[in-house]
C-alpha cells in the first residue's frame, strides 16, 4: 500500500458505523478537527457529529482529537465533546498518532485515524500503521495552501468515489 492511499474513503465521518469498526478489531478512533469534525467556517461540531461521537463512546470505542492546530479552541472543543486531544500533532509525522495510542493504551492494529487530507492525516496514519480513513472535507473553505494540496489529492485519488460505509469500500 502506498503512503498516500487510504484504507477507506468515505463521504463523511458519520458514515463510519461503530459496529463496523469493532468487527475490524478497532478500539480507538483518532479524529482530525478542521474540515473533518468541524467545518472551517464553524467553531463547534454539528449535532449529528456530536451524536456520532457519543455513539462511538457507547460502543466502548476510545476517541481522541489529533490536530495540527494549536488554537485554544482545540482544548475547548475536546472538553465540550468529552474527549482528550493532542494539538500540534505534526502530521504527517507519526508523532501525534503515536502519542494518542500511548495515552489511549491501544496498539496500531486497534486504531483508526479519520481525516480529510491525504498529505497529513492519511500519511500520518499509514506511517503509524493504523487504519487510515479519508473523508471528504466538510466544506471547500480552507487555508490557501490546503486548497492547492486538494488539487494534488484529486490526482492521487484518480477519480475514486467516496463510499457511504466501510463495507462499501
Amino acid at each position: 500500500m502506498s503512503l498516500l492511499s487510504p484504507d477507506y474513503y468515505l463521504k463523511d465521518l458519520t458514515c463510519i458505523d461503530p459496529h463496523d469498526l469493532k468487527k475490524r478489531g478497532i478500539k480507538a478512533v483518532l479524529l482530525d478537527r478542521d474540515n473533518t469534525l468541524v467545518s472551517r467556517e464553524k467553531t463547534e461540531a454539528s449535532d449529528e457529529v456530536i451524536a456520532w461521537i457519543h455513539s462511538l463512546k457507547e460502543h466502548d470505542l476510545k476517541v481522541m482529537l489529533v490536530s495540527n492546530s494549536f488554537s485554544p479552541m482545540i482544548a475547548k472543543e475536546a472538553e465540550a465533546l468529552g474527549i482528550d486531544y493532542i494539538d500540534r500533532a505534526l502530521k504527517p509525522l507519526p508523532i501525534g498518532v503515536s502519542e494518542a495510542m500511548r495515552r489511549l493504551e491501544v496498539d496500531k492494529l486497534e486504531t483508526a485515524m479519520v481525516g480529510d487530507q491525504i498529505f497529513t492525516d492519511v500519511v500520518a496514519a499509514n506511517l503509524s500503521g493504523v487504519v487510515s480513513i479519508l473523508v471528504e472535507p466538510l466544506t471547500s473553505v480552507d487555508l490557501w495552501h490546503t486548497v492547492q494540496l486538494r488539487k494534488v489529492e484529486a490526482l492521487v485519488l484518480g477519480g475514486r468515489e467516496a463510499q457511504e460505509s466501510l463495507d462499501a469500500s
